[in-house]
């Protein structure tokens, strides 16, 4: 999927969410100056311990997690979560200015926002 169709799909989906959920799933970081780079392992930490805790996913980060679970998961919500893990790992190699950090974040927050509608019966406690 092209970045610009996958940032067009994410911004209906953030849209309907906020319509939809009267819930504040955002993150709450501890320091609130936290760099792009501490809230960016933050998030996929986070998402890593959900898909270990709730659905029981096993690997070697959070793509072999969702990949390990994908029978699980909404399409939308596998195509969010590897999406997350493909700029994680793109933040690793050349560095998490040069990654759409905004688009990387709206889409941890689409999916936080998902996992009340999408999967009632999973906890989210990571803020």
């Amino acid at each position: 999927m092209k970045k610009e169709a996958l940032l067009s799909t994410l911004n209906e989906v953030l849209d309907i969410v906020k319509e939809h959920v009267d819930f504040d799933w955002s993150v709450k970081l501890k320091d609130p100056r936290a760099s792009k780079a501490d809230r960016l392992l933050n998030y996929t930490s986070n998402l890593e311990n959900f898909l270990r805790q709730n659905f029981n996913a096993n690997g070697r980060g959070l793509t072999e997690y969702v990949r390990s679970i994908r029978h699980y998961l909404k399409g939308e919500d596998e195509n969010l979560l590897l999406y997350i893990a493909s700029e994680r790992n793109r933040a690793v190699h050349v560095g998490v200015d040069r990654i759409d950090f905004e688009a990387f974040e709206g889409a941890y927050n689409t999916f936080v926002a998902r996992v009340k509608k999408n999967y009632p019966d999973k906890v989210w406690d990571y803020s």
